[in-house]
């Protein structure tokens, strides 16, 4: 019924607003908590759409801001994208043809329909909408496809409005940081590097970044930067991740000394490692890294002459197993889509992460005698480095 006000809606048929309204408050009504049970996200939204030009009502006011309200308790908001999590049963995917991308798409036209641009929720939608396209251009099914791309040409009509034609300055305190200007509609991405020195300098001040000129501005703030101390604590910004050692002849030749809180490897064996990721969100183009002790060098099993990986390490087939975060499964160890070794690092790569606990294993051998400083393993999304997680600093005794 809610697709159906949604579609007369869209046809411009007389009185869908009365209807939606009486739909809403007959099938959906809200409980002591205020929640609207009998209607799925996707249904509310749908009924938003068709309450949409009813504003001028009272009663409709208030029942579109409840409706966005029950709407916000099913969201998983990151750091720059968010999106929805419904399920229909069994029968959702046959017979509905649900997914969540069709849900995070009918949330965004909805809130562009009610809120135009002034929601802060519709860009996150959006971009998270764009980072589950596929190479080949679209999504992973028809019905996603229509979806996104109707909700997508609703969210570039509002927001994207106006042609860009403007001049941005970014000012810290008195500090100019520089100016650009920009013209016509384009994918090209500017930088603008403030030293960290300068800043420091001129103590606690405010971020200015001023627009002169119409059209939408994307941009991002960031700060590199290099702890001071080579000891670092564990944290988690997105990604829970820790890091153990095993002995692959024997486990005597990975050890760890709790007086002196360090591992001690035996020099010219093989050692397992084994990267522990936890995240209960999706993640997208997210890297793992880990660096080796400076005494350790890494063994690829795919090169001739390289020992065999050690029992369920990397380079198995790996099997299935059901994630504790949702419906799907996922494979715990083999669910990188390509992983580098490197000299002093282990990299491991996938462009969409399903919520879960993934291990990352590859073995090395102890090369050379020596006290050695491990950094943390890092956990990211590289193209948005600031949701991210890394264990904590080590230290490696090799003899």
């Amino acid at each position: 019924i809610a697709y159906a006000l949604y579609v007369r809606k869209r046809w411009s048929m007389a009185g869908v607003v009365a209807q939606a309204a009486a739909f809403v408050r007959g099938h959906g009504g809200k409980n002591s908590n205020g929640d609207f049970e009998a209607l799925t996200p996707e249904a509310i939204a749908w009924c938003l759409v068709a309450l949409s030009g009813g504003q001028s009502n009272k009663d409709h006011q208030q029942l579109i801001h409840d409706l966005k309200a029950a709407l916000l308790k099913h969201v998983t908001e990151e750091a720059d994208t968010a999106y929805f999590t419904t399920s229909y049963g069994d029968d959702g995917s046959s017979v509905m043809l649900h997914s969540n991308r069709r849900t995070d798409a009918a949330v965004l036209e909805a809130l562009v329909e009610v809120d135009g641009n002034r929601n802060g929720l519709s860009p996150k939608l959006c971009k998270g909408l764009l980072k589950h396209k596929k190479k080949e251009g679209g999504w992973s099914t028809t019905q996603e496809n229509c979806f996104v791309l109707m909700a997508l040409l609703r969210y570039f009509k509002v927001y994207e409005k106006h042609e860009p034609d403007f001049t941005i300055s970014l000012w810290y305190g008195k500090l100019f940081g520089g100016r650009q200007e920009w013209k016509g509609r384009s994918t090209e991405s500017r930088n603008i590097q403030v030293a960290m020195k300068g800043l420091h300098a001129l103590g606690d001040n405010n971020f200015i970044i001023h627009k002169l000129g119409k059209g939408r501005l994307y941009y991002r703030m960031g700060m590199t930067y290099a702890p001071k101390s080579l000891e670092l604590a564990a944290a988690n910004y997105g990604f829970l991740v820790s890091r153990t050692y095993k002995g692959v002849d024997d486990k005597a030749h990975a050890r760890f000394d709790e007086e002196k809180k360090m591992w001690v490897f035996k020099l010219g064996e093989k050692i397992e490692v084994t990267v522990t990721m936890t995240t209960t969100a999706r993640r997208y183009h997210m890297a793992l890294c880990d660096y080796l002790p400076a005494g350790c060098e890494p063994l690829n099993p795919a090169l001739k002459g390289s020992p065999s990986p050690s029992s369920g390490s990397m380079g198995a087939v790996g099997g299935m197993f059901g994630n504790p975060y949702s419906w799907r499964f996922y494979s715990r160890r083999y669910w990188p889509e390509h992983i580098n070794l490197r000299n002093e690092r282990a990299e491991a790569f996938r462009s969409l992460l399903w919520p879960g606990v993934y291990e990352f294993v590859y073995t090395v051998r102890a090369t050379t005698g020596g006290d050695f400083v491990v950094p943390p393993a890092l956990a990211e999304e590289m193209y948005s480095p600031e949701c991210f997680g890394r264990s904590a600093s080590g230290k490696v005794r090799i003899e």
